[in-house]
């Protein structure tokens, strides 16, 4: 989703793995990333990206997070934005 009045350039999504609804790079699970051409302003996109979880991933309620512009490829005025939450997921 672009919020703002100008179109995105190319950018990069990652998909993480979470055991809360925060991201934290040192302690969840990388699980996939998406090279986005760019989004078109006050517009949102679907996109589709199939992973496979690592085989050493506990079990238990985890959420997959989504951040968009993990790179900071993007002229951003607000970066508080750029990470979305699943509901919970037990794996």
């Amino acid at each position: 989703m672009n919020l703002g009045d100008t179109d995105a350039g190319p950018y990069t999504a990652e998909v993480w793995a979470s055991s809360n609804s925060e991201l934290d790079v040192e302690a969840d699970v990388l699980v996939g990333s998406l090279n986005v051409d760019g989004t078109v302003a006050q517009t949102q996109q679907s996109r589709t990206l199939d992973f496979l979880l690592p085989d050493d991933i506990a079990g238990g309620i985890w959420r997959f997070l989504v951040r968009v512009d993990a790179n900071g490829e993007v002229a951003d005025v607000d970066t508080t934005n750029n990470v979305a939450v699943s509901d919970t997921v037990l794996l």
